[in-house]
């Protein structure tokens, strides 16, 4: 979070406020921001809206102003509405930081970035979208947002998801941003692997947070002055603490670490005052072994504390065998499942390749060996492109197509390397369970009733075979990855 960076800008900040200002004249109230970008504020609305086309200019994210062209009205907290028009392909670098008075923002669709630090400390913000055109989002975007409470995604954006107002990757594996305003207690969903640089920096009314063990990677900063944080417990699968993860935590009284770290960043735990308790996984000639950096004294919280030994974090879960599953990986069991009842192999000898797209002609391998690699009564294959009984997927597709699984992606082909979406997959599932009924329950936002998977869904949803994709949308159509199709297996078939 380079601290010591915003300390001294804080201080600058403190000998403007203690002058008086007055609202000069000449304050520019227009200009350029961009190549094609020109901007205009608006006093009576107190509005500052960005027009034309292409990127915005980078203005420093380190915090600092570096002089944008509205720096006169950043600093008179006269900017309490941004609004970004059609056309505008970027939120530059450190654009609106310390847009303190700023209350909405408004994004169109044709923004695909939003650059490190665009937001920082607006600290009037509530709520933000983020429409389905971006694909980046930088670094304290949206970091000591004090009042932001919700971080919302549109549906259709295929790189960012939101749940509860927390910010993620689509795939649910990355969790970037908690937004600074959310109090009490948060509990990280399983199957998250990453909690990204940052993430939960300055969530000053964070009393506790659970992390899965799922989790294998905590980036730098991530609970950085979560003043209310009392403890936290990091599971079995992380190895680095990275530097300033926990600073100035000042009611932090204990931490958990297992067995699996290996080395702890410089002010990983700076000013953690209150730090009385450390309970290892392992024994001490293990603690005395992994490389803590203490330099500038940035630990020194940590080294001063009691060491209990031989307790806290749960082991790493066993390996499954493959290099590219984590033991910690929420489909970890899913595959090791898969492979001791023979339904799957993996992608070579030593990969599973979990991230991978799943393919129609693997959805239906799948499902024929989970079911017992029944017989088809006929070899002879209806589709043009299924038409070489050695292939893999032969006897799987003449199975699926007796047992009314699928008809095939047309009356003549049955499109065995196309990629299987998520509707596809749930539905093959339900009909291979001979479509049990469903009642009402969860509903998503983008499965209409009447929509071939609609019933499928239901039913998946139901028996807890998935959640869907956010907290209101299933995304039907995108793309189910290997892990994910044997995740949906083993909650149904185990």
């Amino acid at each position: 979070m380079k601290k010591r960076a915003v300390a001294l800008f804080l201080s600058v900040l403190l000998l403007f406020t203690l002058c008086p200002t007055v609202f000069a004249e000449d304050v520019p109230t227009s200009g350029k921001c961009g190549d094609n970008l020109t901007w205009r504020y608006d006093e009576g609305t107190k509005t500052l809206t960005v027009s034309g086309t292409g990127p915005m200019d980078d203005y420093g994210a380190d915090y600092s102003y570096d002089y944008t062209p509205w720096f006169d009205l950043q600093h008179e907290e006269a900017i309490r509405s941004v609004v970004i028009e059609p056309g505008v392909t970027s939120i530059g670098n450190g654009a609106f930081q310390w847009c303190e008075a700023l209350t909405s923002v408004t994004i169109p669709d044709t923004v695909t970035s939003i650059e490190d630090g665009a937001f920082y400390f607006c600290t009037a913000l509530p709520t933000v979208t983020i429409p389905q055109s971006v694909t980046n989002i930088g670094i304290d975007a949206f970091s000591i947002c004090k009042n932001l409470t919700s971080i919302n995604v549109d549906a259709a954006n295929k790189n960012y998801t939101s749940v509860d107002g927390v910010l993620f990757s689509k795939d649910m594996m990355v969790l970037y941003k908690h937004p600074g305003g959310k109090s009490g207690s948060y509990q990280v969903p399983s199957g998250v692997t990453s909690i990204a640089e940052n993430a939960f920096a300055v969530c000053e009314s964070l009393t506790s947070v659970t992390i899965p063990e799922s989790v294998t990677s905590i980036g730098e900063g991530a609970f950085a002055e979560c003043s209310s944080l009392t403890s936290v417990t990091i599971p079995g699968g992380v190895t680095s603490i990275g530097a300033y993860t926990l600073e100035l935590c000042e009611s932090l009284t204990s931490v958990t670490i297992p067995a699996s770290v290996t080395s702890i960043g410089g002010f990983a735990f700076y000013d953690c005052d209150a730090l009385k308790d450390v309970y290892y996984g392992g024994s001490e000639s293990q603690w005395a072994q992994i490389d803590i950096d203490n330099s500038q004294y940035g630990n020194y919280s940590l080294t001063k504390a009691a060491i209990h030994y031989n307790s806290g974090a749960a082991d790493p879960k066993p390996s499954t065998g493959f290099t590219d599953v984590p033991a910690n990986a929420y489909y970890a069991n899913a595959v090791k499942w898969a492979v001791e009842n023979k339904i799957t192999t993996g992608a070579t000898a030593t990969t599973f390749d979990p991230n991978g797209n799943c393919t129609r002609a693997q959805i239906v391998t799948f499902l024929w060996r989970a079911y017992g690699e029944q017989e088809p009564q006929s070899m002879v294959s209806p589709f043009s492109d299924v038409t070489d009984p050695n292939a893999y997927y032969y006897k799987a597709v003449l199975w699926a197509v007796e047992k009314k699984i699928t008809t095939g992606a047309t009356a003549a082909t049955f499109d065995p390397n196309g990629t299987c979406t998520r509707g596809q997959a749930v539905t093959f599932q339900w009909r291979a369970a001979d479509k049990p009924p469903a009642s009402g329950g969860k509903t998503f936002g983008d499965v209409a009733d009447g929509a071939f998977y609609a019933d499928a869904v239901k039913w998946a949803v139901e028996n807890k075979i998935t959640t869907g994709a956010t907290a209101t949308t299933f995304d039907p159509n995108g793309t189910c990855t290997r892990g994910q199709i044997v995740t949906f297996l083993y909650r149904d078939l185990a």
